[in-house]
């Protein structure tokens, strides 16, 4: 033990340089390279579901922004709710329309197979921003008693993470069979963006930029083995 210590305390400036080389070489590292983080941009905020029974359709104009379609991977993803889905006998069809009524995107899932809140999806590929869409979700051949298929709806602007100008992203309430979704004026779907973005390495890299600066003024402020004998002189 005595053996460590007198090392450690001969050789502090030189463990404390070693170290900051290190980090200072982690920076050049992660300065050097980038890496995708998943990314989410929330339309609104989920409040309640809205059930859906065989033939009902939920509409919602939508506006895609062009940060959301420059996101790498981006996919249009609906929260749905499902109850005793393994009765379920239905099909989930999520589709993107133009404003003719022209289906640009388009996903069908048996309702068997959806989990308890789970995200539908579709792809942005090709997809123009600022352009008004309509998001239409419908159920189909769906004959249960037991189960039901729900699709998350809320408000715009009450969390930090959802849309802050809401007019130009989800457009007008959501209509359940072309009637208002609720009396409320701002009931939507619970639509989000999500994707990856690429993240510059320099973000990574500050952490280890600042150890590199506080371990270089350690090595500076611990007294060297010759000032430590020039003061055992005196």
């Amino acid at each position: 033990m005595q053996g460590i210590k007198r090392f450690l305390h001969d050789y502090a400036r030189w463990i404390a340089a070693a170290l900051a080389v290190v980090c200072l070489g982690l920076v050049a590292y992660y300065m050097t390279t980038t890496r995708q983080v998943r990314k989410t941009s929330a339309v609104c905020t989920r409040n309640e579901v809205t059930n859906l029974g065989d033939g009902d359709v939920l509409e919602q104009m939508l506006v895609l922004s062009e940060e959301d379609l420059q996101m790498e991977q981006a996919k249009i993803s609906v929260l749905v709710a499902t109850y005793q889905n393994r009765f379920h006998s239905g099909v989930l069809t999520m589709q993107l329309l133009e404003e003719n009524g022209q289906p640009v995107k388009n996903a069908t899932v048996n309702c068997a197979e959806i989990s308890d809140n789970e995200l539908v999806t579709l792809d942005t590929e090709g997809l123009t921003p600022g352009y008004l869409y309509v998001l239409r979700i419908a159920l189909t051949d769906f004959h249960d008693t037991t189960g039901l298929v729900g699709i998350w709806t809320g408000t715009a602007g009450e969390e930090e993470d959802s849309a802050q100008s809401e007019e130009t992203r989800a457009m007008g309430q959501a209509t359940k069979n072309a009637q208002p979704l609720t009396d409320t004026e701002d009931e939507y779907v619970y639509a989000t963006v999500k994707g990856f973005e690429r993240e510059m390495g320099i973000q990574r890299a500050y952490y280890y930029l600042c150890g590199a600066l506080i371990i270089g003024a350690v090595f500076f402020l611990l007294p060297s083995q010759s000032q430590e004998k020039q003061g055992g002189k005196h």
